[in-house]
């Protein structure tokens, strides 16, 4: 019981975080983009805010974070082991690219299934929908905002966040395979809808697997990159789908392989760290 009560405290302060930090950056872009809004029926001026949204949501919390580390690190100059792992990029860091394309076809093989199944029920449609309008591209300006926000930042923040503040205190309380499973879980609830919400629990359980043994948030980063690159741009054409799937297959049995070789090498050693 007292454990749930720490998941249940961690899960409520992380989302807490999260939802504040949506709020403000909603109230700034109002500020700013709130006259061309009021009384517009065009749908595309709010479509451009939400993608900017992501932007300043996710710079608010990687500001507050890092005014976290600050504040801590002065308190305790000499305490290292509450500090995110980092070894930046390793000789066999590629190995995070083909893992990032395999969670993201892994992604996609669940998202189809679930659509398959539940193709007909309001809450897939509505997903369905939502995914439409945020993924929605209308020129290079788009595209370009996409990236900075959900390729670049929000795999930055999230890492950092989930894997190497959130993750690293449920190692603390829970033994490493229910640290790694409550991981997940508040990871999914964090994307706050059914399809993406399972896939990112799934997702989310990789990362924290490959952060608990390569002890780097560098790599995590990658994967994570990798995956929303092709989440983004998976759409563009029906041959490029294709061409993933196929891909995704190898990459998904690299995957399994190269996780077996890291839990192999992070059981026998656990020196060298360096940390951020």
């Amino acid at each position: 019981m007292n454990k749930f009560l720490k998941f249940l405290g961690i899960s409520v302060l992380t989302m807490t975080f999260v939802l504040v930090t949506e709020a403000l950056s909603s109230t700034i872009l109002f500020a700013i983009f709130g006259n061309a809004m009021v009384g517009n029926s065009d749908t595309g001026i709010l479509n451009q805010v939400v993608k900017y949204q992501v932007i300043v949501g996710q710079l608010l919390r990687l500001i507050l974070i890092c005014i976290f580390f600050a504040i801590k690190k002065k308190r305790e100059p000499n305490k290292t082991n509450n500090i995110i792992k980092n070894k930046r990029f390793l000789a066999d860091s590629w190995k995070m690219l083909i893992i990032g394309v395999g969670v993201a076809g892994f992604g996609n093989l669940i998202i189809s299934f679930l659509i398959t199944i539940f193709g007909n029920s309001p809450l897939v449609t509505d997903t369905l929908d939502q995914f439409s309008e945020a993924f929605q591209i209308n020129g290079p300006m788009d595209f370009f905002v996409m990236i900075i926000g959900m390729v670049i930042l929000a795999p930055i923040v999230e890492e950092i966040l989930f894997r190497g503040i959130v993750f690293e205190r449920f190692t603390k309380i829970y033994k490493l395979s229910t640290a790694i499973i409550l991981d997940g879980l508040l990871f999914g609830i964090y994307h706050m809808n059914i399809l993406q919400g399972i896939n990112t629990f799934f997702m989310g359980m990789v990362l924290a697997f490959v952060y608990y043994y390569r002890r780097n948030i560098t790599d995590v980063i990658i994967i994570h990159m990798v995956n929303n690159f092709f989440a983004l741009t998976a759409g563009f054409d029906e041959s490029y789908t294709i061409v993933l799937t196929v891909v995704s297959v190898i990459c998904i049995l690299l995957t399994i392989k190269f996780l077996k070789q890291f839990k192999n090498n992070g059981q026998k050693s656990n020196e060298n760290e360096e940390y951020i």
